[in-house]
Parts: C-alpha cells; sequence; structure tokens
C-alpha cells in the first residue's frame, strides 16, 4: 500500500481568496469527493473530523481514518428497548464511554510487535464499534500504546450501517 499526493489545492492563508465562506475542511471534503473513488479509505488529521466532512464522506461512500482527542466520548448502541414503553422522549444513544477509560482495560488489549522506523516496538491496540457523530452508524474507535505510551485514539469511519453485517474491520492503521 502506498500513499502519493495526488493534487495541492487547498489556501495555505498567504494570500486572500475571493470566496472567504468556504473553510479549509470544506474544500478538504471537495478536494477528497472530486478525486477520490467510492469505497476508498482516506487518513486526515484529526483537525478534519468535523460533523459536516463526516456527513459528506458518508453520502460519498468514502470511509476516513483520522485521530481523535483523548477526550472523546463514544456511545455504545442503544440495547433493544422493553415492551412496554416509558414516558418521554425515547433514547436514541447507549451509554457513554470516555475514550481515556479504555486504556484502563489492559488485558482488552492486542499486543504485536513488527518494525517501526528501523527499530522492533511492541504495539498493544484494541477495536470498539462505537457511535460518534451519528446513531445509525459506527465508528471502529482504535486506542493503541506504542512502546509503553498511550496514543490518542483513532477513529475509523464506518459509512455502512449497524445491521449491515457487510463491512470490513479495520482494526490497525498507521
Amino acid at each position: 500500500m502506498k500513499a502519493v499526493p495526488i493534487t495541492l489545492g487547498l489556501q495555505d492563508g498567504i494570500k486572500t481568496t475571493e470566496d472567504d465562506e468556504t473553510t479549509i475542511v470544506d474544500r478538504m471534503s471537495t478536494l477528497c469527493v472530486e478525486l477520490i473513488h467510492a469505497g476508498s479509505y482516506i487518513i486526515l488529521d484529526a483537525y478534519f473530523a468535523l460533523l459536516e466532512l463526516i456527513e459528506e464522506f458518508r453520502k460519498h461512500n468514502l470511509r476516513l481514518i483520522t485521530r481523535v482527542p483523548i477526550n472523546a466520548v463514544g456511545k455504545y448502541p442503544l440495547p433493544t428497548p422493553p415492551l412496554k414503553r416509558s414516558r418521554g422522549r425515547p433514547r436514541i444513544w447507549g451509554e457513554s464511554v470516555k475514550d481515556r477509560n479504555f486504556f484502563n482495560e489492559k488485558d482488552c488489549f492486542t499486543t504485536e510487535t513488527l518494525l517501526l522506523y528501523g527499530k522492533m516496538v511492541r504495539l498493544r491496540y484494541r477495536a470498539i464499534d462505537l457511535h460518534w457523530d451519528c446513531p445509525v452508524h459506527a465508528c471502529a474507535f482504535c486506542p493503541s500504546c506504542v512502546a509503553g505510551r498511550e496514543t490518542n485514539n483513532s477513529a475509523f469511519n464506518r459509512c455502512h450501517s449497524i445491521s449491515s453485517r457487510n463491512c470490513h474491520r479495520l482494526q490497525l492503521a498507521f
């Protein structure tokens, strides 16, 4: 697998543009949608992990791999409702879980040894399907620990709904 930059179309902020309404996130979204085929994976910085970009990628069947902040909150899927409905608005989210707490469960991590930057390094990782931005679509949160250092989680955008079982499970990314 190789990554090659295919175009440069983002404004660096030195010169002003005529259209000041579009943000760099909007421009990145447009650039990716126009140039990348449906079903492809896009790796972006955490700066671009915004709801507008994620929704646009879902519309065009693009998958996003990004870093999320350590203080991000994922939500479990909503459990099956009881037969008798209680009063009030029905819930759409399950229980909340802070990503920081994933590192407390050390026995749930998978350990691999790999060559990284010319050295053999021990990597521990875990993949958990949670909701982040939408109660219908799940994201795979992958907290990882490289050489004893906890890293911010990666979120893998799953463009399929929860009921769809044909989605590929991506567990590890760099």
